[in-house]
């Protein structure tokens, strides 16, 4: 079966049950900073050999720290593969911060959120 060279990932889970991996802890539970469902060092592998055969990469990323991961990712398999407009895709972007942004400013990638967040975003 061709799925037209694409290949979807999760990192994280969703803001309401607290497992979208955070940066900083939740605000009504300061224990909780939620779970990456990758260890960083085998996702950025696991991501610069998908780059490298080719495929265009999606990934499920909610929380800041789970959209820090994945942008650190296509950037080595940007840089090691010498590959160049791939579009990279971030699915369900819900929390961001200008920090999670450095030096990803010239790396093409494409966000695409859940209408969730439009809402929350104009709402708060």
């Amino acid at each position: 079966m061709d799925f037209g060279g694409v290949v979807k990932t999760m990192l994280d889970g969703v803001v309401e049950a607290h497992t979208a991996a955070m940066l900083t802890p939740y605000s009504d539970d300061p224990a909780q900073t939620g779970k990456l469902f990758w260890e960083p060092e085998k996702y950025k592998r696991a991501v610069t050999e998908l780059d490298r055969r080719g495929l265009q990469i999606f990934t499920h990323a909610i929380g800041d720290r789970a959209v820090r991961l994945s942008l650190d990712a296509y950037e080595e398999a940007e840089k090691s593969n010498q590959t160049h407009d791939t579009r990279p895709r971030i699915e369900h972007i819900e929390t961001i911060s200008a920090q999670i942004f450095r030096g990803s400013a010239s790396l093409p990638w494409w966000q695409a959120s859940s209408p969730c967040m439009l809402i929350r975003m104009k709402t708060h």
